[in-house]
């Protein structure tokens, strides 16, 4: 049922990252309609993806360069032009429209978690995984924390909200045409990588879930020179697609996948403290592990705190918090009729 969660948030992101890509092309293409070029970007990286994990690491490693060095011009000349009464009062909104904003933007912040999917690809995944969380996330922070003061500095918060390319509206402001250019591209890439980030790493789920006995037998097979899981990478394709279609607004999409997201998490916060107890072997010889007593505080933070913003969304927003119990319910239904087939199949 996590998994059933994980790939619905999946599904989600990655149709407003596309459709986010398509309101940054506009800038460029005002004429363009926003569906078919995100549907586009979805089978790009379908078929990148299909190619093989290098072709999808090698165009994944030389977007994000790009995407922070012109995040870094940007940051430096638009800080450069804050005006400190911008941001007074600091919260306009209050703590309750803070406690909303939240929501939608956590989805910001979750990619980082993406690299331990294809973990199993990874050379001295017990050494490498966690070096490269920790420097990934010091980059988000720096970077996430400083385009937000760059952008409500400059342009005042209920201003910015009226625009579809935000990050492109401040830039013109603060730096020569050509630049902005420059930036438009660092945002299209932002959108890209993220997408494809996505498309790389969680068809390794429907993968697995597959060779589990959990999802169709067609979902787990492995093909190309690569070994690449190309079915599953094409039917997570398809579900993208299909969601884009949905015509849902970006937040309406952020909102729904980061609810799906926090319910995961209370039940890893949960699972991971019976660890050290269910799989004491497992655990002993880990090469990686916290101490049980950092396993309960960091699952009761991240229990409460997960369940307080799902409860709060649910309560601002009735229709989405339904809509996930209901895939919830569609998830938990399927999971015992499948398991009931395979008993009665002897698998």
């Amino acid at each position: 049922v996590c998994m059933w969660l994980v790939l619905v948030a999946v599904v989600l992101v990655s149709a407003l990252v596309a459709l986010g890509f398509a309101d940054y092309l506009r800038v460029y293409f005002p004429q363009l309609n926003q569906l078919p070029v995100a549907l586009s970007l979805v089978g790009l990286f379908c078929i990148i993806n299909i190619v093989g994990t290098r072709a999808s690491i090698i165009s994944q490693s030389a977007m994000t360069v790009v995407f922070l060095l012109a995040m870094a011009v940007f940051i430096a000349a638009a800080l450069l032009e804050v005006e400190l009464t911008n941001l007074i009062p600091f919260m306009p909104a209050g703590l309750d429209g803070m406690m909303m904003a939240v929501v939608p933007a956590y989805i910001a912040w979750t990619g980082v978690t993406v690299l331990i999917e294809i973990g199993g690809e990874i050379k001295d995944p017990a050494k490498n995984v966690p070096r490269a969380l920790m420097i990934g996330f010091i980059i988000v922070v720096v970077f996430y924390i400083s385009v937000c003061i760059a952008l409500v500095g400059v342009v005042p918060w209920d201003t910015l909200g009226q625009y579809d390319a935000p990050v492109v509206a401040v830039a013109e402001r603060v730096l020569p045409g050509w630049v902005v250019n420059f930036i438009t591209l660092s945002a299209l890439l932002a959108s890209a990588t993220s997408l494809n980030s996505l498309m790389l790493a969680y068809p390794r789920d429907v993968y697995a879930m597959s060779r589990q006995g959990l999802f169709p037998a067609l979902l787990g097979k492995l093909s190309g020179v690569h070994a690449v899981p190309a079915n599953a990478v094409i039917v997570v394709s398809i579900f993208i697609a299909m969601a884009i279609m949905m015509g849902g607004a970006i937040t309406d999409y952020a909102s729904m996948a980061v609810m799906a997201i926090l319910l995961v998490q209370v039940v890893l916060a949960v699972a991971v403290t019976r660890i050290p107890r269910v799989m004491p072997e497992q655990y002993s010889v880990s090469s990686f592990r916290l101490s049980g007593t950092t396993i309960r505080v960091s699952a009761v933070v991240v229990t409460l705190s997960s369940l307080g913003l799902v409860i709060g969304a649910a309560i601002d927003d009735p229709a989405k918090g339904l809509f996930l119990v209901g895939l919830t319910v569609v998830g938990s239904a399927y999971y015992a009729l499948r398991v009931r087939y395979l008993a009665r199949s002897r698998v």
